[in-house]
């Protein structure tokens, strides 16, 4: 039985908030889930969260039925990631200079009878949690592209200065990439 939970805090760091979040099961064997994460310290990050987390939910409920097959939900995810980047990203346009700059990092899932497929942009992560728990996404920051390449350990990366700063993130440039 397919189940989707969500809750958010600002943390100790932060003033405000500027995590979204969306999901739901639509039966028993296909639903949806997707965390934002406004770029802390950017002007609109939660403005940026609440655009990508509201389209990626608007294309996903309007599209996502049961028994798609993988190459659909892959399409589909696609397709709502590439959306909310675009009007995160027209959005900051459109806004005269007071937004500019603004993004989101994003991770989604979408289910349907037993297949899930992640994407995930920035450093918002996706985790199984089992026995064990294990992240399933790879984080598109400075430290982690610099632990990929060899330059620096993991455990060195977990308290490193820079370990915030990502090189991907929704609504920052015209198009995005996910993972």
């Amino acid at each position: 039985m397919l189940h989707i939970y969500g809750a958010t805090d600002r943390g100790m760091v932060r003033e405000t908030n500027e995590d979204r979040f969306a999901g739901e099961v639509f039966d028993q064997g296909s639903g949806y889930a997707v965390v934002c994460d406004g770029m802390g310290g950017e002007v609109g990050g939660g403005i940026a969260a609440g655009i990508a987390a509201e389209e990626v939910r608007r294309m996903i409920e309007s599209s996502l039925r049961s028994h798609m097959e993988e190459r659909s939900l892959r399409l589909l995810l696609e397709t709502a990631i590439a959306g909310a980047n675009r009007a995160v990203y027209t959005r900051s346009g459109q806004s005269g200079g007071a937004l500019t700059g603004m993004g989101s990092t994003l991770c989604a899932a979408v289910i349907s009878d037993g297949v899930a497929l992640v994407a995930n942009v920035g450093d918002s992560r996706l985790y199984v949690v089992g026995s064990k728990i294990r992240q399933i996404t790879r984080d598109h920051s400075y430290v982690e592209e610099m632990v990929r390449i060899g330059e620096l350990d993991r455990a060195d990366a977990r308290n490193h200065p820079d370990k915030n700063i990502i090189t991907r993130a929704v609504g920052a440039e015209d198009k995005v990439e996910p993972d």
